[in-house]
């Protein structure tokens, strides 16, 4: 906000500087009348206006005259009293300025309007004099100084269109006017316009009331516009909160009625609807009993009534008890059948799976692969938005809509810098308030001094993409590009335009602390000629906005302020950022080997957070490693029966089935990856680190199961592996597919959260789940028909051509874990 106020200001004092008293008598003789100019172009030595007062002439430069139309609309096919330079330097300031005052259309076109008519205006002689004169060489007449005459009326009314518009959340003329409370508050305007007198081609005292000068008529107000009104241009008017005046023009728009709440009888509509079902739900339920209870009744009559001279009361109550026994019977009668119906079908399946092992195997490795091939469209995800907000909530739509049709908010790049410890506050006798102020260590000169050669070595880092080299210059944000092309760096260093030369700056006893406090009041300052004579404008053409680049002070106490920042806004886009995130890794690079004697730093950039999430998450693959050897080393020394002889362990060792067990979770959660993938589904690393331990911890479980069955129910014979394997699997499957249903179930609930993470993770891990329970039932029926084959035949687990001849008598024993729970742990 402040650069763009400093912008018109700069736009202002360029076009004119006003002086509230006269500068002398006037100096000139010249001709006031209708038709008649006083100045026209640069003079040679191109620092002022040249006195003319001729009449005004004809453009011919096209360029020139489409400029001219387009900001001063009032002398479109006009001759005027500006030349092509006038008119170009013009319109470039005015385009750096614009964007202040264009919020309110009148507002804009007013200042348009004042300055257009001291520019160009053909009456240029009506409402202007000279001032001051000189001869430049050539012998021609240049001005130093003019004086415009203006009614009060114009001055008042220049003055309120404007006096209420808003830039960024406060007032623009706030910014230009430092004293509002003065009662002549256009004076205060045109004073402050006037201030930038080292850029301005010229004076211009602003006369406000009837010119001394009998000749001189005064500008007149009849040519401004209410702030409520539609510019000259035809632009809209200023809107309620640029003009409170336009509030009352404006026809109020009332808001439609709420909309009554949702209500049967009187009661809240759901609550109602609710309370419906929940009884109608009851009724049925009690109907059902009833009816069950009558229909009982009449079957216990019944049966009484067949023999009911030799029936007694107590013989009828049996009867019924029996009945009830005999409907219970058959219920569960009918939960077995179902219980019967999915372990046959377990046991058909794992037949073939166990007869046929080859051939399960390879069609489960080729599932796998289809299935793992969607990791070639794998996507990770670490943006904390994407992760944790909503694609409905409110604030996540505001924001895309915003970012897509404007722009996003700026990549911010920051370093806080703080004193080390040593070195301490000090004061210092300010001479422009006769007192001496205390200030905080990090406004030392050396640490300054160490601030400012950190801040020249970050905006000098290079980072490369693709061969090329990309410095700050790529990415920063430069507000007044292409005419500046400085980045806007926001640091109290600015004020000294970041060189150290102005820093050791010293004149007439006063230095660099006596610029900071005249700069930390007055950021948008052009020139400090009280002090050292350097501006407090940064070298990027905008100021260094005092609460931005100090942290830790109390009110307006600037001086105390314990920490420094430094903060460097890069360029965001939505969809390609490749360059400020290359450069924000190597700054972030820089920054986390940088160390130095006085400075105590902090910072951060745009990607930091991310970066740390992924880095996190990469060290954690460490932990799921590890893990997973763990596991397996686990299983396979508790799967088999260890026992004391060296040579039956080798033969009961289920190294191989635990090794398998192992890769087929991994093979499950590598096929929800890819399904997922296949679907266009981003994946976050909390699913990386996470699914794998839960779906490893679900897995072993049912690997357990069927391995420890198996061992309780041994095959006689290797011819009988493969029918005694279907016969347990038949058994143990229904709670295998019960308990692997309830999980992904489980899961896939947690698909109902709207936080991208978390129903990310659930669906990630309810299809790993699932996919793990099929691939033990075919794939881990392969091997531990195999490997018990291996077993039956007295062969060495791992090394299956080697074996030993007395396994048949070593497989019955029990393994020493076995025993140790039976007769110790148990007990």
């Amino acid at each position: 906000m402040a650069l763009k106020v400093f912008n018109l200001i700069l736009l202002l004092g360029f076009v004119t500087s006003s002086l509230q008293s006269p500068g002398g008598e006037v100096a000139d003789a010249l001709v006031h009348e209708k038709g008649r100019c006083v100045s026209y172009g640069f003079s040679e030595d191109n620092t002022h206006y040249n006195v003319y007062n001729g009449p005004p002439k004809m453009l011919t430069d096209k360029t020139a005259i489409h400029q001219l139309e387009d900001f001063c609309p009032t002398f479109r096919n006009t001759a005027v009293c500006c030349d092509a330079t006038q008119i170009d330097t013009f319109v470039t300031k005015m385009q750096m300025g614009a964007e202040l005052l264009k919020a309110c259309a009148s507002c804009w076109s007013n200042f348009r309007m004042i300055l257009c008519q001291q520019m160009c205006s053909p009456d240029q002689s009506t409402f202007m004099e000279v001032l001051e004169q000189y001869t430049v060489p050539g012998q021609e007449l240049a001005a130093r100084a003019f004086r415009t005459s203006i009614t009060k009326e114009y001055a008042t009314k220049l003055f309120d269109s404007c006096s209420e518009v808003q830039a960024f959340g406060t007032s623009a003329l706030g910014m230009i006017v430092n004293d509002l409370s003065d009662d002549l508050l256009y004076r205060q305007l045109l004073k402050e316009l006037g201030d930038n007198t080292s850029r301005a081609p010229y004076y211009t005292e602003y006369y406000v009331g009837n010119a001394q000068n009998k000749l001189i008529t005064p500008l007149k107000a009849d040519v401004l516009t209410h702030c409520w009104e539609p510019s000259l241009e035809g632009e809209l008017a200023c809107t309620c909160d640029d003009c409170s005046e336009s509030c009352r023009q404006e026809e109020l728009v009332t808001a439609p009625p709420p909309t009554a709440p949702f209500k049967i009888l009187g009661l809240d509509g759901i609550a109602a609807i609710m309370g419906a079902l929940y009884v109608m739900l009851a009724f049925l339920i009690g109907l059902h009993c009833g009816i069950r209870w009558f229909l009982n009744s009449r079957r216990g009559d019944d049966l009484a009534s067949v023999d009911s001279r030799s029936t007694s009361a107590s013989s009828i109550s049996d009867l019924k008890r029996g009945l009830v026994k005999s409907l219970r019977n058959k219920m569960i009668t009918k939960g077995h059948s179902i219980d019967s119906l999915i372990s046959n079908a377990f046991h058909v399946w794992s037949s073939i799976c166990c007869n046929h092992p080859a051939k399960c195997m390879i069609a489960s490795i080729i599932g796998v692969m289809i299935c793992t091939s969607g990791l070639v469209f794998f996507t990770i995800t670490t943006d904390p938005v994407k992760l944790w907000s909503s694609k409905n909530s409110v604030a996540r739509q505001q924001k895309e809509f915003f970012d897509n049709n404007f722009t996003p908010f700026y990549r911010t790049t920051q370093i806080v810098i703080k004193a080390k410890e040593g070195i301490q506050d000090f004061e210092h006798r300010i001479a422009s308030v006769h007192k001496k102020v205390k200030f905080g260590a990090v406004l030392s000169h050396e640490v300054l001094s160490e601030a400012l050669h950190l801040q020249n070595t970050v905006a000098n880092i290079t980072a490369e993409v693709e061969g090329r080299h990309v410095t700050l210059q790529d990415v920063c944000y430069k507000p007044l590009a292409p005419d500046n092309n400085n980045c806007a760096i926001m640091s109290p260093l600015q004020w000294f335009q970041n060189k150290q030369e102005n820093l050791d700056l010293v004149k007439r006893e006063r230095g660099y602390l006596d610029h900071i406090y005249f700069c930390a009041r007055k950021n948008l300052s052009p020139l400090d000629s009280a002090n050292i004579g350097i501006p407090c404008l940064g070298v990027f053409g905008g100021p260094a906005i005092t609460n931005l680049v100090y942290g830790g002070y109390d009110g307006e106490v600037y001086e105390g302020a314990e920490s420094i920042i430094l903060t460097l806004p890069l360029n965001n886009h939505v969809t390609n950022n490749t360059l400020a995130l290359a450069w924000e890794k190597e700054f972030l690079k820089y920054m986390k080997e940088y160390s130095n004697d006085k400075l105590s730093v902090s910072f951060s950039a745009e990607r930091a957070i991310e970066d740390e999430i992924t880095e996190s998450s990469f060290q954690d693959l460490y932990t799921v490693f590890i893990s997973y050897l763990l596991m397996f080393l686990y299983v396979s020394l508790t799967l088999g029966k260890l026992q004391l002889a060296c040579s039956s362990n080798m033969i009961q060792a289920k190294s191989v089935v635990g090794l398998s067990g192992v890769i087929i979770v991994l093979c499950s959660v590598a096929c929800s990856l890819g399904i997922f993938s296949f679907l266009g589904w981003e994946a976050t690393l909390i699913v990386i680190e996470v699914v794998p331990f839960l779906v490893l911890a679900v897995g072993v479980d049912n690997i357990y199961i069927l391995v420890q069955a198996l061992q309780k129910d041994p095959p006689k014979s290797v011819s009988q592996v493969p029918q005694q394997i279907s016969i347990v699997f038949g058994r143990i499957g229904p709670s295998m597919l019960l308990s692997a249903c309830c999980e992904t179930v489980a899961f896939s609930l947690g698909a109902m959260s709207s936080m991208p993470a978390v129903r990310n993770f659930s669906l990630y891990a309810a299809l790993a789940v699932f996919v793990n329970f099929l691939l033990q039932c075919t794939a881990f029926l392969s091997v531990i028909t195999w490997d018990l084959k291996r077993q039956m035949s007295g062969k060495y687990d791992c090394f299956c051509c080697l074996g030993n001849q007395d396994s048949e008598r070593s497989s019955n024993r029990k393994g020493v874990v076995s025993v140790v729970i039976e007769k110790y742990w148990a007990p």
